[in-house]
């Protein structure tokens, strides 16, 4: 029997209790850095299954260990957080807090974590050591940030993370080298005019005119000022402003997200979009201000570990259902913040039942919301879900059962290439990974202080009846 076949005969006898968890992590979503329950559920499972667990990394993360306390170290990242919707599923196991769900995945993310923790818990000899990080508040872009801080990643060789696409069929995974998703920004803008009768408009400043401009000129000029070649997503979701029907408002406030991949071209944008505003500004009597935030840098997938994590999916799934992800996603990971100080790669694990993957990522519409996990009506969105079997039938159930059983399977495979691969050269992989992290020596012994408490902690949890 093939390593890969008994250690997918092991986690099937998991399965029932693997599904029966996610469905709870379902049906009590938290927002980002609330997750306390989530977090303290995950870290009784942990400790139930021999790991060395430290909790509060970054806040409400939880960090795990498993292996001997020297040599090289391999981890896997995945996230707890949900999303502030309303859920509309319908299924029996749907939220239960009003106004939260689990719309992006991140309950399958988390039971995925869990089935690897399982099943490297049966492993008799594990040659290096393996840490897994629960990770709070990605929705906000600022979880990964707090646990790198708390020094969750020091030490580390290598980072794995996950995520489910719903334009990928179940069973299937996306590999893509390099680039994998964009550079992020958020955009705040206060145009301000001067308020008057909305019967006299000639004796103000229209400010939700001008609001009016900003939104539609800023797409009209990227077309003209900016290279095609080097895509840019400028999206506002929210605009404030007017006090009444009849009164001019003399200020609207518009909060957007801006996308692009290359990193400086996305250095450029905030001055490019500020003396933008203000020229359309300006030309209509008004001004404005313009607050800019970097959210995320690009996700850059390590090309070796690339190479590795494909050559196990081929091994665990056959190479049919390794697809190769052709264009990079204008969506943001904060995982990106992780890989600055440790090489990794994020895989994507398809969800969509058969005939329900949404041509609409193909294309530029969608159908409104008709299908079950479509990329743009389906994530984020209260429609978003993967069935167990009583609502939309065995196609979806499959995709939980990938996700259940599959996904660990596979991360576990690459996870365990990875530490012996960093086993036979580490000598030579270590001097490299310090000399691109650029680290400057004072934020280095900042690190080694956080790494120190974090190993302390996780050291602790080793001893009978202790609390870390």
């Amino acid at each position: 029997m093939t390593q890969a076949a008994s250690l997918s005969d092991r986690l099937s006898r998991e399965l029932p209790e693997l599904l029966q968890l996610r469905r709870h992590l379902h049906a009590h979503p938290e927002l980002s850095g609330e997750e306390h329950q989530t977090a303290a559920l995950v870290a009784g499972e942990l400790r139930q299954l021999g790991w060395r667990v430290c909790e509060g990394v970054g806040r409400t993360g939880v960090v795990a260990e498993l292996g001997p306390d020297h040599g090289p170290t391999v981890g896997l990242r995945v996230d707890m957080d949900a999303f502030p919707v309303e859920e509309r599923t319908g299924l029996s196991y749907a939220s239960t807090r009003q106004g939260l769900m689990h719309a992006c995945g991140h309950d399958l993310h988390t039971c995925t974590g869990l089935g690897v923790a399982r099943l490297l818990a049966q492993e008799p000899h594990l040659g290096a050591r393996v840490r897994l990080l629960f990770q709070p508040a990605e929705e906000l872009a600022q979880g990964a940030v707090w646990m790198r801080d708390a020094g969750a990643v020091e030490g580390l060789d290598a980072l794995y993370g996950v995520h489910v696409v719903p334009n990928l069929p179940v069973g299937t995974v996306g590999i893509r080298r390099g680039c994998l998703t964009a550079a992020a920004g958020e955009l705040e803008i206060f145009v301000q005019g001067e308020g008057g009768h909305g019967a006299r408009p000639h004796q103000s400043v229209d400010a939700v005119w001008l609001a009016a401009r900003v939104i539609t000129e800023l797409q009209q000029t990227i077309a003209r000022r900016l290279d095609a070649l080097q895509p840019v997503v400028i999206s506002f979701g929210k605009v404030e402003g007017g006090r009444a029907f009849n009164v001019i408002a003399d200020q609207v406030r518009l909060l957007g997200t801006v996308r692009c991949l290359d990193l400086q071209q996305h250095a450029q944008l905030p001055d490019w979009i500020d003396e933008t505003v203000q020229g359309i500004c300006a030309s209509g009597g008004g001004t404005a201000v313009v607050n800019y935030r970097c959210i995320a840098p690009p996700v850059h997938n390590d090309p070796q570990l690339t190479t590795l994590l494909e050559r196990c999916a081929v091994e665990c799934l056959g190479r049919d259902k390794v697809l190769p992800v052709e264009q990079p996603s204008l969506g943001a990971e904060d995982f990106a913040e992780l890989l600055r100080d440790v090489p990794g790669m994020m895989v994507r694990l398809g969800v969509a039942g058969p005939g329900r993957v949404c041509a609409a990522a193909q294309r530029s519409f969608c159908s409104g919301g008709r299908r079950p996990w479509c990329w743009h009506c389906g994530a984020h969105s209260h429609r978003a879900g993967v069935d167990q079997g009583e609502h939309l039938g065995m196609n979806q159930r499959r995709a939980v059962i990938w996700v259940s059983l599959g996904a660990p399977l596979l991360i576990l495979l690459a996870l365990l290439a990875t530490n012996q691969r960093q086993g036979k050269d580490r000598v030579q992989v270590l001097p490299a990974i310090l000399v691109g992290s650029g680290l400057i020596i004072s934020s280095a012994l900042g690190r080694q202080r956080r790494r120190a408490r974090l190993l302390s902690d996780l050291q602790r949890a080793r001893t009978p009846g202790s609390n870390p």
